[in-house]
This record gives structure tokens, C-alpha cells and sequence, in this order.
């Protein structure tokens, strides 16, 4: 939280969940996504994954989320994510076209072939 205060980012943030966090496990167990989606009442369809590994886009489908965003500005490959992921982008900079709508599936996949 520190690093998101300094950044005067905290107030977007609702919940934050790390991977040592107790009762936590690791992905791709769908486990944090759906407490996630349950501490802020939300249903797992209406919520999207972004993420930049194979694990990250392997919980958002075991947990049913709405959608998985591949970002390739992390260590993750195009090869490697894509076929899990519903939108491919270059960097976390494009997700916010794809939550304003979530529907338009053209969004973010330039590069999906």
C-alpha cells in the first residue's frame, strides 16, 4: 500500500490480495478472484482478470470472471497467454476501453489473431 499511497493511487484501490495472504492460494486456484468478487458483492461475471501470466489468465477462466485481459508489457508471451486470454493489449494503458465496454470484443485485440 505503500508504493499506491505514495502515488496518491490508494482511493482507486479497493482490495488488494497477495499470494502469502492467509487463506490465500496460488493461482491458478480461482480461490482470490472469487473472494474478490464476494467482498465487493459483485458476481465473477461482471468482473474482468488482467494479467500478464499463464496462471493469471487460467484463474480468471477457473473462476468464470466476465472476461481475461492478456497484457504483453509483463512477462508473459503473446503465444503463451492468448489462447486463454479474451483480449490481447500491448500494455495495461489500453485496459480501460475494454472495461467502458466489455462487449465489444474488437477492443484490445489488434493483435489476437
Amino acid at each position: 500500500m505503500t508504493a499506491l499511497r505514495s502515488l496518491d493511487l490508494e482511493k482507486y484501490v479497493d482490495i488488494i490480495v497477495c499470494g502469502d495472504d492467509e487463506g490465500a492460494l496460488p493461482k491458478p486456484h480461482p480461490q482470490n478472484a472469487l473472494s474478490i468478487c464476494r467482498a465487493l458483492n459483485i458476481d465473477p461475471a461482471d468482473a474482468l482478470m488482467v494479467g500478464d501470466t499463464l496462471a493469471d489468465m487460467r484463474m480468471g477462466k477457473l473462476a468464470k470472471l466476465g472476461g481475461t485481459i492478456g497484457v504483453l508489457s509483463g512477462i508473459g508471451e503473446y503465444d503463451e497467454l492468448s489462447p486463454y486470454a479474451d483480449y490481447m493489449i500491448e500494455h495495461v494503458g489500453k485496459v480501460l476501453p475494454i472495461v467502458l465496454d466489455p462487449q465489444n470484443k474488437s477492443l484490445g485485440n489488434s493483435d489476437k489473431q
